[in-house]
This record gives structure tokens, C-alpha cells and sequence, in this order.
């Protein structure tokens, strides 16, 4: 179970509440987020889906190898968030041992990320809040399996014109459950339409 540990009344950080200082905080500052692109992952807090936690690691890795300097953030509390990270962690510092993965993992205020890899950050004052953020802070975002906590980082991101790529074929969210957004026809121009038949 990957639900977030809650915190003592004493031990809550200051939650931070606009994207602006995300992004300050995760060294993407409008010259950065030009050059290095955001990757938010959305999904499952448990696997349903036979392939999906061997997608998840192949995801993780082969990004780190196309792209190692690039920020990933997550919602902290999900297996597809940390099988993604924890891939692309230890592939980057394998192959570049003298450079540290971008990793941040956003909880909300009162709750313990307790994942071994990456930065946590206090981000929102609640679940809600922090989906928001999450989904907005990105400059693209990737969704496997997923419930209705994942529709509205879903439905953020693309309110907020954040390009998303679900990969439909591991069913929930994803492919289009629980009023998902229909990201069908969707398909961001960075990705040709060989590939995006595959999502």
C-alpha cells in the first residue's frame, strides 16, 4: 500500500501553494523550463494491470537515457509514481555517477512521502489542492491505470493545455474510465502517430 503517512501536528512544513514556487524550488525557472522539460506522472496507487509495473520501469529508464537532466515530479503516493522514479533514479545514477536525478515528489500538507529516491516537497494544503498543482506545475504529463484521484490531475493538465499522454492500454483512467478526459485525437505534436497508436 502506497497511501502517505501522515505526520504529527508538530512536524507539518509549510505548504507551498503556487507554481511559481514550484518551480523555484525544483530549479525550473522560466530559462530552465525552456531547456529542460517537466515530466508529471499520474496513476495508480496499486497495479491492476498485469504489464504495468514492467512498463513503468522501462518508461523510467529509457527516459533517464534520453534524457537524464530532466525533472520528474510526482503526487508521492502512487506505485506507478514510484516504479517511474525509482527506474529513472537508478539509471541515471548509473550511467552518470556524478549527477543526481531530478526527482521531486509533491505531498500535500500532514502527509510523509516514504519513498528512497528523490526530494519531497509540501505541496498544497490538501489532495485536492496538490492534484492541481501537480497536473499545472509540468510541461507534459504521463498517465498509467489510474482512479478518479488520476481523472482530476488528468482534467488539469489539460485545462491547462499541458500536453498528456495516456497510455490507454493500461486500463483505468488512462483508457478513458471514470469520465476521463478523451485525449483521443489529442496527439502532442513532439510524438508521431506511430507511436502514439502504441500508447
Amino acid at each position: 500500500q502506497m497511501e502517505p503517512t501522515m505526520l504529527q501536528d508538530n512536524q507539518y512544513p509549510e505548504p507551498i501553494l503556487n507554481i511559481e514556487d514550484i518551480w523555484f524550488k525544483i530549479g525550473a525557472e522560466k530559462e530552465n523550463r525552456e531547456l529542460i522539460p517537466i515530466l508529471a506522472i499520474f496513476g495508480s496507487i496499486d497495479f491492476w494491470h498485469p504489464d504495468s509495473e514492467s512498463l513503468c520501469l522501462s518508461i523510467g529508464q529509457e527516459l533517464a537515457k534520453l534524457l537524464p537532466s530532466l525533472i520528474v515530479v510526482t503526487g508521492a503516493n502512487a506505485v506507478v509514481h514510484d516504479k517511474i522514479a525509482h527506474s529513472f533514479n537508478d539509471e541515471v545514477t548509473s550511467s552518470h555517477p556524478n549527477q543526481t536525478a531530478n526527482i521531486y515528489h509533491l505531498a500535500p500538507w500532514g502527509y510523509q512521502c516514504d519513498f528512497n529516491h528523490g526530494q519531497k516537497l509540501c505541496v498544497g494544503r490538501d489532495m485536492a489542492e496538490r492534484r492541481a498543482l501537480l497536473a499545472r506545475c509540468a510541461t507534459v504529463a504521463i498517465s498509467i491505470e489510474g482512479g478518479p484521484g488520476t481523472v482530476d490531475e488528468m482534467t488539469k493538465a489539460v485545462e491547462a493545455n499541458v500536453p498528456l499522454i495516456p497510455l490507454g492500454r493500461s486500463g483505468g483512467a488512462s483508457s478513458g474510465m471514470f469520465n476521463a478526459p478523451s485525449c483521443h485525437g489529442c496527439r502532442p505534436e513532439f510524438i508521431c502517430q506511430e507511436d502514439w497508436d502504441l500508447c
